[in-house]
């Protein structure tokens, strides 16, 4: 099984108000055991409300080599319970756990990169604006492309930081925004007020040289990310050079079609719990509503946190496609029971 992470515990330093629902918290780095990570990567907060306990991932905004604390940034979702709880009740002297950094979507220093673009929308600037500082502090060659695509002006997260960047490096830094409640499809040089579109993409790419050394990370809603992954792929960027990372996960609801309600078995810490599956709920979803403390954080397959080794049965991997290696393990948080007596074995 894999190796259950690590987890700290960091006291809040720091808070900043970003936006009307968006916050910024920092925290003290641990004296004896610093936290490592690169930009672009998320810590899992952990916090317990009403009894229960949640994890959430939350990209990283503090840049490793630049900055001295930790920083999350956390907007407000409507029907969010845990973004919502942090802004609202989190502030300066509060402890929090949290575990170890993880994720895959950051900065890969090479010699052949001159160019990295920044595409993202709304919160979605977050570990972007980490990898941002990163990059303009500790690589010379590099210039940096930041796309960020906003409601409004005052929906604009790091606003003050971001033109002060373009201020400290304005021969690296290029930044190309996008209004999208404002008047359509007009420009007024790098600002567009409309929705960013495959010919707007187009024309950034024209607009700077060596596109074809570059690297390019995106971060956004599921159709702003399918937008411009299309966009770059069209103009022959080669994929392994395209870097996404989304908190989101496409479903298709045919995929629930042969699902039904069932009752499974799941063994954690030598105990068997009978837990009811309703159909279209995870196998996460539902040991976690029966009360079971399960380690998770994404819940879209990407952290390889809530591992189960499949013992008996048959389950339905639904947004991922495969178990996660050759022993029958899976992701509980992309499982869906299928057919048999299940059973499911927590290590």
């Amino acid at each position: 099984m894999i190796k259950a992470q690590s987890t700290y515990t960091l006291t809040i330093v720091g808070s900043k108000e970003e936006t009307i629902d968006t916050k910024s918290f920092t925290f003290k780095q641990p004296k004896f055991r610093k936290i490592k990570y690169f930009a672009g990567q998320f810590i899992t907060v952990i916090v317990i409300i009403g009894g229960r306990k949640f994890y959430r991932p939350y990209s990283l905004s503090s840049a490793p080599n630049v900055d001295k604390e930790l920083q999350i940034t956390v907007k407000r979702v409507q029907g969010g319970i845990v973004s919502n709880y942090i802004n609202d009740n989190l502030k300066v002297g509060d402890v929090l756990e949290v575990m170890e950094p993880s994720g895959e979507f950051y900065f890969r220093n090479t010699t052949l990169v001159n160019n990295i673009y920044l595409w993202g929308a709304g919160s979605g600037i977050t570990p972007l604006f980490s990898i941002a500082k990163e990059i303009l502090n500790n690589n010379q060659d590099i210039s940096i492309n930041l796309i960020f695509v906003n409601k409004n002006f005052d929906t604009v997260i790091f606003k003050d930081a971001i033109e002060l960047l373009k201020t400290e490096y304005p021969d690296k830094f290029k930044v190309t925004k996008f209004y999208t409640q404002l008047e359509i499809n007009n420009r007024i040089d790098s600002v567009y007020y409309g929705r960013i579109n495959s010919n707007g993409i187009e024309q950034i790419l024209l607009e700077n040289n060596n596109i074809f050394f570059s690297q390019h990370f995106i971060c956004g809603p599921s159709g702003f990310s399918e937008n411009i992954l299309n966009s770059l792929i069209f103009s022959n960027i080669p994929k392994d050079a395209i870097f996404i990372e989304s908190f989101e996960t496409s479903i298709d609801p045919s995929d629930f079609e042969n699902l039904e309600d069932k009752t499974i078995k799941i063994i954690m810490e030598n105990i068997e719990f009978d837990i009811f599956v309703k159909k279209g709920k995870s196998i996460l979803e539902a040991a976690l509503d029966f009360g079971l403390d399960i380690p998770y954080s994404c819940q879209t397959g990407i952290c390889n946190t809530c591992v189960g080794k499949l013992k008996n049965g048959s389950v339905k991997m639904i947004g991922i496609k495969n178990a996660i290696n050759h022993e029958n393990e899976y992701l509980l948080c992309r499982c869906f029971p299928l057919e048999g007596n299940i059973e499911i074995l927590l290590e």
